[in-house]
């Protein structure tokens, strides 16, 4: 008996060293298969980003925004707003987008740095990206704070630390069964937000003031509306009721609304997401395509005007999101 149990622990053992391996083989084979690297991000004050190649007369649009707006996980190129720019530019529309953003902000912590640098950067169009969690009604989104079992999952103890930090076949597990938990969590987490009639009161004005600091300034204004990468965002996508909310909210304060969840219908979600279903923060490839759409839809709206001729009829070459 003694013999058995050995040999079915060491069958075990060797089992999951095979399970290590194989997963260290694929992931050094497939380089997306590796955790993003993530910026550092100073504290405190609006992260401002603006482009080399912009040019200071051009059309300026000022992109306001959080961690998506700022590009958690991808590269500073292939951010939105670097996208936006460049789609523009290649459609010979000389425009300087500025990126003004911070993790964790929501559309009250936006309203109020809106309303104190808003005049220093001066924009011709003000855009706002929306994510669902932007309705929180605290100064910035903190809900994991007053809802620490929304936290994801970090190591805890010595040796689930040591686990985490020396093998991927148990970090991956172990994220992945956090997932499972805390994707619907989130979801009611989301429909808590437009439930609640104060927190939805304090998000609706926190958007009336965005429009009203840009219109008292004949600033046009678009709200831009982000699908939360969690799932596929097709058929089956579970927050389009939560869009609709903020379409029309928007849309009644006077914003142009782009909602972007249709441009993804039909791309498989795990090539949309920075880590499939576990981080739902857009990858290159929803960032690209969130820069096309809504340079699409601003062409389409008028909301572009070429303030000087291009320089001459060479085009800028569009960065390949990856």
């Amino acid at each position: 008996m003694a013999k058995r149990a050995l040999a079915l622990a060491l069958g075990l053992i060797l089992g999951l060293l095979l399970l290590e391996g194989a997963m260290r083989l694929i992931a050094g084979l497939t380089p997306d298969a590796q955790p993003p690297e993530m910026r550092p991000i100073p504290g405190g004050a609006p992260i401002v980003t603006r482009w080399p190649e912009t040019a200071d007369d051009g059309f300026k649009i000022l992109v306001v925004g959080d961690s998506f707006t700022l590009g958690r996980g991808v590269k500073l190129e292939e951010v939105y707003p670097a996208r936006l720019e460049a789609t523009l530019r290649a459609d010979r529309h000389p425009v300087q987008v500025t990126s003004y953003s911070f993790p964790g902000w929501n559309s009250r912590a936006e309203a109020e740095a809106v309303a104190r640098d808003l005049d220093r950067y001066a924009p011709d169009l003000l855009i706002v990206g929306h994510c669902l969690n932007d309705a929180e009604k605290l100064p910035t989104a903190r809900a994991t704070v007053n809802r620490p079992e929304l936290r994801p999952w970090q190591p805890s103890g010595r040796f689930e630390t040591f686990l985490a930090a020396h093998s991927l076949a148990f970090g991956r597990a172990r994220r992945a069964i956090d997932t499972l938990r805390l994707r619907p969590m989130l979801r009611d987490y989301y429909r808590e937000l437009y439930r609640d009639e104060r927190g939805r009161e304090i998000w609706r004005r926190s958007l009336a003031r965005l429009q009203q600091l840009a219109s008292q300034r004949s600033i046009p204004t678009v709200l831009v509306v982000f699908p939360i990468f969690d799932s596929d965002p097709g058929k089956n996508y579970p927050y389009r009721d939560l869009h609709r909310i903020v379409a029309e909210t928007g849309s009644a304060l006077g914003f142009e609304v782009l909602d972007l969840q249709p441009a993804y219908a039909g791309i498989d979600g795990r090539a949309l997401a920075l880590v499939p279903f576990t981080d739902p923060h857009p990858s290159a490839l929803g960032h690209d395509i969130a820069g096309r759409e809504i340079a699409k839809f601003l062409i389409e709206r008028g909301l572009v005007v070429s303030k000087r001729p291009p320089p001459d009829d060479r085009r800028p070459t569009l960065p390949v999101a990856r």
